[in-house]
């Protein structure tokens, strides 16, 4: 009898414990990920609308958490250990930076939606210069470089048949940030650099493609990466989070989101399903770039900025 009662104890506890693996939620966290200088950008906002409105919907009470990082941050690593500490239950994160959660051999975290921008999932990232002046990649060879990251600009080199780390190519590496854009933008119309670096769709979500007098024009544009991949973290209520997939694809139509659908027009922004096999193709370029150093010249790209930046602020302070 007391083997029989023991048995059933067990029995009970096993099941206890797979009922509360499945959290019961207060509250579902959605973590924004967004480098420095994002947080204060209009995008930002609307996420954080578009998060406790879901909520509503859902009868679920939900909440947004910015979360900044430094340019140079392992995204992958920054967000997943938020998700895996239970600090947020959904996020997201860009096609490459997915990749290297992938490759890091993790699987805690599941896609299940995505949100694209400019009417793309696919993101070209592109070199532009001054208007009528370059014809070719190799026509840009030793002048000066100014953009965030370097990997995009070498994958760009690479498809022009040029293998060569951004010191060799050009004559002046810069670190320049694109949030916002106009920033990026003003330093190249004040001859701060000859030659900048960042998404078509950064420009696009800004207006500058649509503007007749801008000074530049792209010089070379490929497919680099996916747009953002939400994410929700395991031990979450799976009916939950299906209803949250359902109601953010489509959304940009849905008459329940009628107070967001500007919004959405003024980015051509749109909640939809992911694309495996547009997704794969960035998978194959990170998995490139790592093949060939790339990583390894962008981190030693932005502790050479850190280290800068260390001297001047200590300049400063002196």
């Amino acid at each position: 009898m007391k083997k029989i009662i023991t048995t059933a104890l067990l029995v009970m506890a096993i099941f206890a414990t797979a009922t509360y693996a499945q959290e019961e939620h207060e509250k579902y966290i959605v973590g924004l990920p967004m480098p420095a200088g994002m947080e204060k950008s209009s995008i930002a906002g609307l996420l954080k609308d578009i998060v406790a409105y879901v909520g509503e919907l859902l009868g679920e009470d939900t909440e947004a958490k910015v979360l900044v990082y430094e340019y140079g941050t392992d995204v992958a690593k920054f967000v997943e250990e938020k998700m895996e500490s239970g600090e947020v239950d959904v996020s997201y994160l860009l096609g490459n930076e997915y990749a290297a959660y992938l490759d890091s051999g993790k699987n805690n975290l599941t896609p299940f939606f995505t949100l694209s921008m400019s009417g793309q999932s696919i993101m070209p990232t592109c070199l532009f210069a001054a208007k009528g002046k370059y014809k070719s990649v190799e026509d840009l060879r030793g002048l000066r470089w100014g953009g965030v990251y370097t990997q995009p600009t070498r994958y760009l080199l690479y498809k022009a048949g040029i293998d060569e780390p951004l010191d060799k190519f050009f004559s002046e590496v810069k670190f320049v940030s694109d949030m916002p854009v106009t920033g990026q933008i003003e330093g190249f119309d004040n001859g701060d650099y000859d030659v900048f670096n960042t998404y078509d769709v950064t420009l696009r979500v800004a207006g500058y493609m649509n503007k007749k007098d801008i000074s530049f024009e792209p010089v070379s544009c490929v497919d680099y990466n996916y747009s953002w991949i939400f994410l929700y973290r395991d031990g979450l209520d799976e009916k939950v989070m299906e209803e949250f997939r359902d109601l953010m694809i489509g959304a940009d139509k849905d008459k329940r989101f009628a107070k967001f659908h500007f919004a959405f027009k003024m980015i051509q922004g749109r909640f939809g399903p992911i694309d495996y096999d547009e997704l794969d193709k960035v998978v194959d370029i990170y998995k490139l770039g790592k093949k060939h150093g790339w990583d390894k010249e962008e981190k030693k790209y932005f502790k050479e900025q850190s280290k800068m930046k260390a001297g001047h602020k200590k300049s400063g302070d002196s």
